[in-house]
């Protein structure tokens, strides 16, 4: 969105402070919800190594080397490092929000509330991540169902 004639564009900040650690706060529809463990492990990073940046209106979480938000594409960046020094062949951001799209499900999940945490507007595009959580259900079916061990069906020998 742009600005009007004469005035300042505020950042777009995808994480904020705010939204990451009290997410009912000023969320405008759609925010991060985390566990107790990373919630926690944020507030310390936050408070104690975490600088504050001058300038930083919209208090970004994660910020760059010179101080402002940290961009998508700056991410990014940092990603195919780390990846990189690794050795991991196939490792991008987005891959992250797919890994636990599809975790959710598979560990019992709704679809309903994942397209929420997803920020989905139609439950079409998150119908894909139940597409993949289906497939691996049935495939760990086939190899553990009790019923198909039970050999019935087969002549016994007395």
């Amino acid at each position: 969105r742009s600005a009007a004639p004469g005035q300042k564009r505020k950042p777009r900040c995808a994480s904020t402070i705010l939204s990451l650690l009290h997410p009912a706060a000023n969320c405008n529809g759609h925010c991060a919800q985390l566990a107790r463990p990373p919630k926690k492990a944020l507030a310390k990073y936050i408070h104690s190594y975490r600088s504050e940046a001058p300038g930083n209106e919209c208090n970004a979480v994660f910020l760059s080397v010179e101080g402002t938000p940290l961009t998508y594409n700056g991410l990014s960046l940092i990603i195919r490092r780390l990846a990189l020094g690794a050795d991991i062949p196939r490792l991008h951001a987005h891959l992250f929000r797919h890994t636990f799209a599809v975790r959710y499900l598979m560990n019992g999940g709704d679809i309903m509330t994942l397209r929420l945490i997803l920020g989905h507007t139609t439950l079409e595009v998150t119908q894909m991540y139940m597409h993949l959580a289906e497939a691996h259900i049935q495939v760990q079916h086939s190899k553990f169902s009790p019923v198909d061990r039970l050999e019935i069906g087969r002549r016994r020998r007395r």
